[in-house]
């Protein structure tokens, strides 16, 4: 009996051990059932469970280092000529937020389903119109947690026979989409779905790779443009949305004008005009037509003029010059004047700092330089292997590492489009679309609003 009794303690011992280790096992259980990013350790000669919350270190383990969690927003656009898809998010993140950017296509439901936790995309048209080619469009935002720098997003996909679908993942990271992947998933996927895989890094970096696919164009804006067919030309506006368009003007005397563009703040309209000869002024005009005033004045020819995405300067081509104005009419001065060339349809960068032109000998456009909005460092970003006779004008992207530029390669051809890096490195490879929403002349221009994301 006393021998049972020595044994007691250390039977109470081992037992309250066992109790406390599976304590320990069901709480770590529970915690990552629930997504929650814990460790365990030994303190003091006691095991723990420590609970890292947002803000916490990586930890060390070895050489090796755990990630933290993320929180990450993409866009996603899918355009399906089929009769029905689907797209599921698999499991390894949590949806915190969803937003519908856009939907098209008659008799057609495009929407986050209400099913597996608003993770699968669904879109439906009818059969008829699927056999037609008809495209049915949806464009997603999602807010995601819970994933890590080096995690790789998995989506399912799952569709009809008839026709195919396209996939575009963009970055939002830079507060502009830019597109980082493109799917194209054609046939039937049933018994055998799709599965598409996208690296969370591409969609957090502030630098994504650059694509040629066509970005998102923006649901809502205006754009600004003369009626040539009155006489004399009057200025109207197209609604974006709708379609619609509004007259402006009905009293403008002019002749001859020069492509339009807007303030910053879509409350005023840019515009160069004169007669038949080579005497155009600069002009600015309230949105609504009202209050017209001459901006600049004297003997020479002021044409291709653009507003600066901050609105603190025009800058316009002068004589074969480059110039700047105030909005005001103050500070009006050359920034780069030559006898050997001339600066054509300058253009601002997103972030207001420098301008971009087309350098043109001998009426022909040699190529794309730039010059900080001082007037200082001009230099050649891209050299047109062959001059162009006819080149239209090239733009910025909205993250300012491309140029869009059209052009026809001969008098009356088709006009032919030209993607290039910003960055001199000499790369470009021609598309078969155009962003009209990177001009001037489109308000919001880029489709943002708030100027300040693109700074």
């Amino acid at each position: 009996m006393d021998g049972i009794r020595r044994l007691l303690p250390m039977g109470y011992r081992r037992t309250a051990m066992w109790v406390a280790l599976g304590s320990v096992a069901l709480l770590a259980l529970y915690l990552a059932l629930s997504r929650v990013p814990l460790r365990v350790q030994i303190s003091g000669g006691q095991l723990e469970v420590v609970r890292l919350v947002e803000g916490t270190p990586a930890i060390e383990a070895g050489s090796a280092t755990t990630p933290l969690p993320l929180t990450v927003q993409m866009r996603m656009r899918l355009t399906s000529t089929s009769d029905w898809v689907n797209v599921i998010l698999l499991p390894g993140s949590d949806i915190l937020n969803t937003k519908t950017v856009e939907t098209s296509g008659i008799t057609t439901t495009a929407r986050m389903h209400d099913r597996m936790h608003d993770r699968m995309i669904e879109i439906d048209q009818s059969i008829r119109r699927a056999r037609a080619g008809d495209h049915a469009t949806i464009v997603q935002d999602l807010t995601l947690a819970g994933v890590t720098e080096d995690q790789t997003l998995m989506f399912r996909v799952d569709k009809g026979c008839l026709g195919s679908l396209t996939v575009e993942i963009f970055n939002q990271a830079t507060g502009v989409p830019i597109l980082v992947e493109r799917f194209v998933i054609e046939g039937c996927n049933p018994p055998d779905p799709e599965y598409l895989s996208v690296a969370v890094d591409v969609l957090t970096t502030t630098s994504p790779p650059l694509s040629s696919a066509r970005p998102v164009e923006p649901d809502r804006g205006e754009t600004v443009f003369w009626v040539e067919d009155e006489t004399p030309p009057q200025i109207y506006v197209r609604d974006q949305e709708t379609g619609r368009v509004t007259q402006v003007t009905d009293d403008l005397e002019f002749a001859a004008n020069g492509a339009p563009s807007w303030s910053p703040d879509g409350t005023q309209i840019l515009f160069p005009a004169g007669s038949m000869q080579l005497d155009h002024k600069l002009y600015i005009i309230n949105a609504d037509g009202s209050g017209l005033r001459q901006l600049t004045h004297g003997d020479s020819h002021d044409q291709e003029a653009e507003w600066s995405p901050d609105g603190q300067w025009i800058a316009f081509y002068r004589d074969c010059n480059l110039w700047r104005i105030r909005p005001d009419g103050s500070d009006e001065a050359p920034l780069l004047v030559s006898c050997d060339y001339c600066t054509e349809i300058p253009t601002w960068s997103p972030d207001s700092q420098q301008i971009a032109f087309l350098y043109y000998q001998e009426s022909k456009a040699r190529g794309i330089w730039v010059v900080n909005a001082d007037g200082s460092d001009t230099h050649e970003v891209y050299h047109f292997d062959e001059p162009q006779p006819v080149l239209g004008s090239c733009t910025w992207s909205p993250d300012g590492r491309l140029f869009l530029c059209h052009y026809f390669e001969t008098r009356g051809g088709p006009e032919k489009h030209l993607l290039v890096e910003t960055d001199g490195s000499g790369q470009a490879h021609k598309v078969d679309w155009i962003a009209d929403w990177w001009r001037a002349d489109f308000w919001p221009r880029w489709g943002v609003e708030d100027i300040d994301v693109l700074r």
